[in-house]
C-alpha cells in the first residue's frame, strides 16, 4: 500500500500579561471597619481559569497599613500584580467599664479606696475574649481645701495610638456636726470680791482638729451701781462655720455692811470742856461709802448727868448699812479736880 504524509508544526507565541479585575483601590478606615479583602479575578488571552494569588503585609506603628498584593500568572511565565493598600487609622479613645459615680460623705463616714479600674479599646491593647484590654492607666488623687473639701480622683486611659480617654469622681466631704464642749462651768452667785478666775472651756470637733475659739466676758448695767452680772460666752468653730457656744453667768451681789475704822472711844470730860470730833473712817466691799454724822446731846447741869452721843452712819450703794457711836459724859467732879490742879501748878 502506497502512503505518503506532510506535517505542519504552528508555534504559538503569548507575550501578553493577564489581566486583574476588582483590585479596589487604596482606602483609609477606622480599625474596627476593616473589609474583607476583595474578590480578585485574572483575565488571559490564552489560558482559562487563571487564580490570582493574595499576599498581605501588615505594618507596625500607628497609624498601621494592610499591603494586599494579588499576583496572577500564566503557564508561559507571564505574571502580572496589583496592589491595595488600607490605612487604618484610631482616632478613638478607650472605653472605661464601671467608673465609680460622684458621692457625698460626712467627715465621719470612711473615705473609700480608689476603684482599679479597667479599660477596653477599639484598635489596641492585649485582645482577651475579643476585647482589647488597655494596660497603661495612670491615677491620680487631688484634695482640695475649704469646706465642704473634695477629693478628686481621675484616671486616664491611653492606646497604642497615644488616643486618650478619663473619667473622674469627685469625693465631697461634708461636716454638718457641731463641735462637743467639754470642762463647762457652773452658774454662780458671789458676793463681791468673790469674782473666779476665767474657766478653760474645752471643744472637739469631728473633722477639725484645731478650732477657732472666741472668749468674751461682758459686764452688765448696775443693779445698785456695784451688783451686776458678768457674762462669760465661750464660741468655737470650726472649719464648715458649724458653730457652738456656752455662757456661764455669774450673779455678784452686795450683802456686807460698811466697815468703819480708827472709831473713837467713849470717854468722860470736865462740864466745861468741848469735845474734839474725830471723824472715824468707813470703807465697803463693793462701792464708795456715804456717812451720815448725827449729834444727840442729853441736857445736864452736871449736877445730872450730861450726855452727848455722836452717831456715824456707814451706807454703801446697795443700802447695806452699820453704824458706830462715841458716848461722851460730862462730869462736874472733872471740874473742881481740873482747878485744883491748876492752882497747885
Amino acid at each position: 500500500m502506497n502512503s505518503i504524509s506532510k506535517s505542519q508544526i504552528i508555534t504559538v507565541n503569548d507575550n501578553e500579561l493577564p489581566t486583574l479585575v476588582g483590585v479596589p483601590n487604596n482606602i483609609t478606615v477606622n480599625c474596627e471597619a476593616i473589609p474583607d479583602p476583595a474578590v480578585v479575578s485574572a483575565i488571559d488571552g490564552c489560558w482559562d481559569n487563571l487564580t490570582p494569588v493574595l499576599n498581605e503585609v501588615v505594618s507596625s506603628g500607628c497609624p498601621y497599613t494592610i499591603t494586599r498584593t494579588w499576583i496572577a500568572s500564566d503557564s508561559c511565565g507571564n505574571y502580572v500584580s496589583e496592589t491595595q493598600v488600607v490605612t487604618v487609622k484610631d482616632e478613638e479613645g478607650p472605653v472605661f467599664e464601671t467608673p465609680p459615680a460622684d458621692i457625698t460623705l460626712d467627715c465621719d463616714d470612711s473615705i473609700p479606696p480608689a476603684a482599679e479600674l479597667t479599660a477596653t479599646d477599639n484598635c489596641s491593647g492585649e485582645e482577651i475574649d475579643g476585647e482589647y484590654i488597655i494596660e497603661d492607666i495612670d491615677f491620680s488623687e487631688v484634695i482640695s481645701d475649704g469646706c465642704p473639701f473634695k477629693i478628686t480622683r481621675t484616671w486616664t486611659a491611653y492606646d497604642e495610638c497615644d488616643n486618650e480617654s478619663t473619667v473622674t469622681q469627685v469625693i465631697t466631704i461634708e461636716d454638718t456636726t457641731l463641735p462637743t464642749l467639754f470642762n463647762l462651768p457652773n452658774d454662780l452667785t458671789l458676793n463681791c470680791g468673790e469674782i473666779p478666775d476665767t474657766q478653760m472651756v474645752v471643744a472637739t470637733d469631728n473633722c477639725d482638729p484645731n478650732l477657732e475659739m472666741v472668749f468674751d466676758e461682758v459686764y452688765s448695767d448696775t443693779i445698785c451701781d456695784n451688783t451686776f452680772k458678768i457674762t462669760r460666752t465661750w464660741t468655737f468653730t470650726d472649719d464648715c462655720e458649724n458653730e457652738i457656744f456656752f455662757t456661764q453667768n455669774i450673779q455678784i451681789q452686795d450683802i456686807t455692811a460698811p466697815v468703819f475704822a480708827s472709831v473713837p472711844v467713849d470717854m468722860m470730860i470736865p462740864c466745861d470742856s468741848v469735845p474734839e470730833l474725830i471723824t472715824p473712817t468707813a470703807t465697803d466691799n463693793c462701792s464708795d461709802v456715804l456717812v451720815v454724822f448725827e449729834e444727840i446731846e442729853t441736857p445736864g447741869d452736871c449736877v445730872d448727868l450730861r450726855l452727848l452721843t455722836r452717831t456715824w452712819t456707814a451706807t454703801d450703794v446697795c443700802g447695806n448699812e452699820s453704824s458706830v457711836s462715841q458716848n461722851i459724859f460730862f462730869n462736874k467732879f472733872l471740874i473742881k479736880l481740873s482747878r485744883f490742879t491748876r492752882r497747885l501748878i
